[in-house]
């Protein structure tokens, strides 16, 4: 469905009349503590504010810990091993006028963050929420309280401008995304949240992304054998073939580049330098301090790319298989001095949802009615939640949200307001559009 310049205007004014509120809310999430902190995480503190919003604009509110839901833990999809207790996902409800004209939405974000770090690396308090050059600054604020925030907000607007959708909006604030959880998402899907479409506010920076990564966390160790200091080549130093390892990585990298530049999500060169990455080590511990000796033992964990239309159990199998063979061909590496493991995380499948289908259409031309341009339709970077739809529900889903992805994980985390002010404009127009209303002017 169409809208009209002046609904558009309506929509924009009234989002710019609500920019105050957008960031007390965003603010107010940022401030309560909400780490996954495994088995365990500390979320409901910020449920309990998503849950005092909502109220005021859904017409169902249910809040339920996800292993309430039957099926849950027998469920292929689960990742056990989590304890729930006093951690409840929030799922809003705003029904629809007649969902035979208009279509049916989820908007999906998640609530739990991960730790802050070391806070000396902070310019901000990580739980501040505090706002220096028109940015939010604070642990999840694109990741993703700023979107949930958004979320929300868009609801309002629509409330604000007393217009009733046809189609069925269902928020889900969820529980248990960061560190591979996603049962919160998948404990949704098994109570029977399904729509037309879903909408995972992942921080994408505003692209439309039909599809996202896949991969794996591997731990490698190499095994030498230590020798003091002062004599270290009687020893077989294991940071060596730690960094014999690399070069194998920095190979296949260069492999999996030319099995990987055309892919249909993650082929564009100027987004994507690197579409699939293997040699990201990103932890590294070699030896000991106190021994003062050559390196007996070195760990290292990395990342295993897979995209969005390839096999994930082929690809980490030619993985293995190519670290194997090239190590028993080098003379240093004997029997028992390598060992390598698939981390301690869910399977993470790469996912995309239909290239033609009329929501993601929809989303784009909702994007070019609400900004002026055409926008960037492209993979999402990382492992999400979008998994949990496309391969498991019935309801295709797509990733777009404000927010840096580059910016999460990190200290001095951020969301740009007006990006979120953007965001929400764009989705009041795609519910208007996908759910449709019953028009008055």
């Amino acid at each position: 469905m169409n809208v009209s310049d002046v609904l558009k205007k309506r929509v924009f004014d009234a989002t710019e009349k609500r920019e105050r509120d957008i960031i007390l809310l965003a603010q107010e999430l940022i401030k309560r503590n909400t780490v996954t902190d495994p088995p365990s995480g500390n979320e409901k503190e910020g449920q309990e504010v998503v849950i005092k919003y909502l109220e005021n604009i859904v017409d169902d509110l249910d809040v339920f810990e996800p292993t309430q839901v039957n099926g849950l833990n027998d469920h292929e999809g689960y990742y056990p091993g989590w304890d729930y207790k006093n951690r409840p996902n929030v799922v809003g409800v705003r029904k629809g006028k007649d969902n035979s004209k208009g279509n049916s939405i989820i908007l999906n974000g998640h609530i739990d963050v991960v730790s802050p770090g070391n806070l000396e690396y902070w310019d901000y308090d990580p739980f501040g929420g505090e706002v220096d050059n028109n940015r939010i600054y604070g642990r999840g604020s694109s990741d993703m309280k700023g979107p949930i925030a958004g979320i929300i907000m868009a609801i309002q607007i629509l409330k604000d401008l007393n217009i009733e959708l046809n189609g069925d909006v269902i928020i889900e604030s969820v529980v248990n995304e960061e560190l591979g959880g996603y049962n919160g998402t998948l404990s949704c899907i098994l109570k029977g949240y399904e729509a037309d479409l879903a909408v995972v506010a992942e921080p994408t920076q505003l692209r439309i992304c039909p599809g996202q990564k896949g991969g794996q966390v591997y731990k490698i160790k190499t095994i030498g054998e230590g020798a003091h200091i002062a004599r270290w080549w009687k020893g077989k130093s294991s940071l060596e073939l730690a960094f014999m390892i690399k070069k194998l990585l920095s190979r296949y990298q260069r492999k999996r580049q030319k099995e990987t530049e055309n892919n249909i999500l993650f082929g564009d060169k100027e987004l994507f330098p690197l579409s699939a990455f293997v040699d990201d080590i990103y932890y590294l511990k070699a030896g000991d301090k106190n021994i003062m000796g050559t390196p007996s033992e070195t760990e290292m964990e990395l990342w295993f790319d897979v995209l969005p239309g390839e096999d994930l159990h082929k690809k980490l199998k030619e993985f293995e298989n190519y670290l194997k063979e090239e190590t028993e061909k080098n003379a240093f590496f004997e029997t028992n001095s390598l060992k390598i493991e698939r981390g301690e995380m869910r399977e993470f499948y790469p996912t995309f949802m239909d290239l033609e289908h009329p929501g993601l259409n929809e989303l784009k031309k909702s994007y070019i009615r609400a900004n002026g341009v055409d926008p960037i339709v492209c993979g999402f970077e990382s492992a999400c939640e979008g998994m949990m739809f496309n391969k498991w529900s019935k309801t295709p889903a797509v990733i777009f949200g404000p927010g840096n992805i580059e910016l999460a994980h990190r200290a001095n985390e951020y969301i740009e307001i007006e990006e979120l002010k953007e965001f929400i404009k764009t989705m009041t127009i795609m519910l208007l559009s996908w759910c449709g209303f019953e028009k008055d002017d």
